[in-house]
Order: structure tokens, then C-alpha cells, then sequence
């Protein structure tokens, strides 16, 4: 019965070992294992040496299966993991308090979060990077412009107002306080904010507005005068030798009775006495000096004298009235006799 069975189980576990050569023999190795003792107790031998085949269904737990379960899990969990990256990367983002930027970045469409930001211009909808000043463009490029101006071969500066970072920005390269300005010695004092000169500019010297006199010139932002033999008194220039407002020196003026000669104030008339000019032939109080006044009863000053006021005539024995004095009828010591009296100077 061993001796029937050997063959058998032979068969049965070469092809489990891929033998193609021994199932190829196929009916013709029946017949040869079961002639005589002595094959059968090779066999015999051979089948003990033999380690027994595996009797478990298979596919349960041949080293194949559980191979290709291990790569079907494995391929499982990678497309698992490779599914919840996309999930996860397509998620649209939730952002809270985000604050929102102050311009619009390249690539966004222009006007997103207001103007491009900077270095970039709105080109055909979409901010993009924009062409500097002095980079080659064309009128019809002017648009790529960081400044939306070309002069035909290269591209503008940004014009005066607009803000900057730097004076390479701005056409007139001068960028003040984050803002373009007009160039060293410019200012916009012209029509519509135009750049004026300001260093030579008799209307608009040093500043916008400051106007020169019509002794002044403007040199070097400064209001110079014309002549040198006048003065620079800040509105204009003055010869200070002869002018009434600035004699001897600016701001040095003279009293409405004064002149200036030789850059000293004198009266116009009369003679200076206590702040004012006076007559000291006709003043009664400064009748022939300064502060001299004449008595009541010498109330006229006449050539510096003080003398009798008008109608009397000094006599003696002081102002008489020719006229209607007895003592004094028509000359100074006449004297009426009797009962006579002096009437226009003649006794009667």
C-alpha cells in the first residue's frame, strides 16, 4: 500500500514546485514506480527525506498571499493618505482677522485691494510688473510704464505729487518726504503745480510768491540789490544816504518835518528843538532860542524877539496903542494937554 502511495504524493507535489518537466511526463511515470521491491524502498527512502507537504487550503497562508495582501494594504493606505492631501489642499482656506493688504499684488486683478502696489502697474485687467524710468518702451508700451508715460524710447519718472521711495523714481529725481518734488532749486509755483526756477526768479525768489523789489534782483534764492551803493533793507534796496524811511540805515526813519541828507534826518525847516523843528524868529515859545517864550505882554516873536502884539507899538513904558493913548498920541512919549484926547493918534 506505502508502496502504491509514494508515486501518488510524488505527483501530487511537483507541480505545486512549478516541476513543468515532471508533469510534462505525465502516465509514463505510473508504470515505472511500481515495478519491484527495490524502487519502492528507494522511493521510500526519498519520501522520508521529503519534508511533508502543506496540507491548508490554498491561499490561506502560502507565502504568496500574504505577499500580496501586504502590497494591497499597503497600496491602500498610500492612496488613503494621497486622497486626504488633496482633500485637505483643496479645502478653500479659512482665514479670521486677516487684515486687508493696503494694494493690490502682481498677478491679481487690478483694483483688487486698491492701486498696484509698488513696482508693479494694471496691465490688460492684471497688475504686473511695471518698466522703471529709463527702460525701453514705445508710445503705445506707455501703459508698461511704472509711470504710464514714455517718451518714445524710455519710459517717465513719476511726475511731481506722486509717492515715492526713492529720487530714482521720480522724473525730476527728487523725492521728498515719500512724495516726487520738483528739482533742487525748483518749486511748483508755476500754473497747475508747474516747476518754476526759485534760485533766479525775481517773482519767486526762494519760495513761492516772494517777490523781489524793483531794486532787488534774485541771485542764488536770494533777493540781492541792483546798485551797490544802496542797501538791502528786505523788502527792496535803499540809497540810505537820501531816503526819508531808512536814512542812516534800514528802518531808520525820519519825522514827517525832516529830510534826509547825508543819512541824517534834518528839518525841512526851521531848527530842530525838542523832537520838532521850530522858527526861532517867529516862534513866541522859542522866540530867538529854543524853549524861550515871550510874556504876556510881549505875547509876538518877531526876527527872534518877542515883541508887542499887533496894534501896539513898545515904548518906554511898554506896548502902547498909538492910536488912543494921551501919553502916547501918535508917537511914544506925546502926551495930550489939557482935557484933550488922542483919537487915530492926534490930540483933540
Amino acid at each position: 500500500m506505502r508502496v502504491l502511495l509514494v508515486p501518488l504524493l510524488v505527483a501530487t507535489l511537483l507541480p505545486a514546485c512549478g516541476d513543468t518537466a515532471t508533469t510534462g511526463a505525465g502516465e509514463d511515470a505510473a508504470p515505472d514506480v511500481s515495478v519491484g521491491e527495490d524502487t519502492a524502498g528507494k522511493d521510500a527512502a526519498d519520501l522520508d527525506a521529503t519534508p511533508a507537504p502543506d496540507t491548508s487550503t490554498p491561499g490561506d497562508d502560502a507565502p504568496g498571499a500574504d505577499a500580496s495582501d501586504a502590497t494591497s494594504d499597503a497600496a491602500s493606505e498610500v492612496a488613503s493618505d494621497a486622497a486626504s492631501e488633496v482633500a485637505s489642499d483643496t479645502k478653500p482656506d479659512v482665514v479670521s482677522d486677516s487684515a486687508t493688504p493696503a494694494c493690490t499684488p502682481a498677478g491679481a486683478a487690478c483694483s483688487t485691494f486698491g492701486p498696484c502696489c509698488p513696482g508693479n502697474t494694471c496691465v490688460d485687467g492684471l497688475c504686473r510688473g511695471c518698466v522703471a524710468k529709463g527702460g525701453f518702451c514705445t508710445w503705445a508700451m506707455a501703459s508698461r510704464c511704472c509711470s504710464g508715460s514714455c517718451d518714445g524710447d524710455s519710459c517717465n519718472g513719476y511726475p511731481v505729487g506722486h509717492a515715492c521711495s526713492s529720487n530714482a523714481q521720480c522724473q525730476l529725481n527728487n523725492c521728498v518726504a515719500g512724495v516726487c518734488a520738483c528739482a533742487i532749486g525748483d518749486a511748483a509755483c508755476g500754473p497747475a503745480g508747474a516747476c518754476v526756477d526759485i534760485e533766479y526768479n525775481d517773482a519767486h525768489c526762494g519760495a513761492c510768491g516772494k517777490a523781489c523789489g524793483p531794486n532787488q534782483r534774485c541771485l542764488a534764492g536770494k533777493c540781492e540789490c541792483k546798485d551797490t551803493f544802496t542797501t538791502n533793507c528786505g523788502a527792496d534796496c535803499y540809497d540810505t544816504r537820501v531816503e526819508e524811511a531808512h536814512c542812516g540805515g534800514c528802518g531808520k526813519a525820519c519825522r514827517a518835518d525832516q529830510l534826509c541828507q547825508l543819512s541824517s534826518c534834518v528839518c525841512a525847516t526851521g531848527s530842530e528843538c525838542k523832537g520838532a523843528c521850530v522858527s526861532f524868529g517867529s516862534d513866541p515859545n522859542n522866540c530867538g532860542a529854543c524853549g524861550k517864550v515871550c510874556p504876556s505882554d510881549h505875547p509876538r516873536c518877531s526876527s527872534g524877539l518877542c515883541v508887542c502884539a499887533t496894534g501896539l507899538t513898545q515904548c518906554p513904558t511898554g506896548c502902547m496903542d498909538l492910536k488912543t493913548d494921551r501919553t502916547n498920541c501918535g508917537t511914544c512919549g506925546n502926551t495930550c494937554n489939557g482935557m484933550k484926547s488922542c483919537v487915530g493918534g492926534v490930540c483933540i
